[in-house]
Order: structure tokens, then sequence, then C-alpha cells
């Protein structure tokens, strides 16, 4: 739907846009309680885009397995640093 047009200025390849988390929300996808991961699952046949889920502990080590197998990114929610806390997945397992 939008295009890059030429005066606009610059080139898409050559301005790389950050990263943004959301604020974390006050309950997990899974269940009520709060999440402490944040999943990202890639694009799948039936899901082209990818899709964020918020999981708390006790269901991120659950489906870490196949989420594993899923080739997802786990985010550690509980990390105080400012930088986005990448975790490995099978680890959790």
């Amino acid at each position: 739907m939008f295009n890059w047009h030429p005066t606009h200025g610059g080139s898409p390849a050559a301005e790389p846009i950050a990263p943004i988390r959301p604020p974390v929300p006050t309950l997990a996808c899974c269940c009520p309680a709060r999440p402490v991961v944040l999943v990202m699952m890639p694009p799948a046949p039936g899901r082209p885009r990818a899709v964020d889920l918020w999981l708390c502990a006790h269901h991120y080590h659950e489906s870490a397995s196949d989420l594993d197998k899923a080739g997802a990114i786990a985010e550690d929610l509980t990390s105080e640093q400012d930088e986005l806390s990448l975790i490995e997945i099978g680890a959790a397992a």
C-alpha cells in the first residue's frame, strides 16, 4: 500500500528501523498470570505474518520444545537491561 518515493529523500534500505517493544501487558496471552517471555513466532503456512505471544513462565517452559521446533525467538521480559534480552528457547526445556 505504501511505497518509497524517490522525492522523499534517502533510501529505505539505508535507514534501518530499530525494533520497538510494545508495553508489557498485565496478563499473558495464555492465562491470567503475568507474562515473563515475549515469543515471536515466525510466519508459517496459514500464518503469513509473524505473531507475538506474551507467555507466563509455566506455559513458556511447557511449550519450549514446540516453540524451538517452530523457529520462534524469545525475549526475557524479566531482564533489567534496556536492550532486548533474547534467550535460547531450547535451553528452557
